[in-house]
């Protein structure tokens, strides 16, 4: 809950208190899911040096148990490379989630990831290739009937009106 409204301070410390139940029964699955939860809270509060850290261990053990579930750790790392301005690694993170989660046929946060992934490009520069990513991802979440296609159209909108104010008139 504290996640989903965004306190992530405190879901910081649901989480290290869950992981040490999760070492002392030794499930190492859960341990990699909340190894990534506390990445994912690091991202948010801006350590993007922990985020990398905690979500490496998480990739790690997910690795060590054959696990292939890490879309959405690549996904939280593209988010720290982004927001400490490494773009190129940040697009290499989604590049690498959205494969998964396209081998998933998981639809939501493939969309998810193309909206993350447009606007690492649009921040980089790509604006053509973000545009590309944003439109695919709202065509994922039309059909999927979901809200957030809403938020992901008002980027495609922002990015066009520059343009459109440079064009002449006539």
């Amino acid at each position: 809950v504290s996640d989903l409204q965004e306190r992530y301070a405190e879901t910081l410390g649901h989480c290290e208190r869950a992981l040490g139940l999760f070492q002392a029964i030794g499930d190492q699955v859960e341990q990699a899911r909340t190894l990534a939860t506390i990445g994912w809270c690091h991202a948010h509060l801006g350590r993007h040096q922990e985020t990398r850290e905690f979500c490496q261990r998480a990739l790690a053990l997910l690795r060590e148990r054959g696990h292939r579930r890490e879309a959405g750790i690549w996904d939280t790392l593209g988010y720290a490379e982004h927001q400490s301005g490494d773009h190129v690694a940040a697009m290499a993170c989604y590049q690498r989630a959205l494969g998964l989660f396209r081998e998933f046929g998981d639809l939501y946060c493939q969309a998810t990831v193309l909206a993350h992934l447009g606007d690492t490009r649009h921040a980089a520069g790509q604006n053509e290739l973000a545009r590309g990513a944003w439109r695919e991802a709202v065509a994922i979440l039309d059909a999927l009937h979901h809200p957030y296609a809403g938020t992901v159209r008002a980027r495609l909108r922002q990015d066009a009106e520059p343009s459109l104010a440079r064009r002449p008139q006539g």
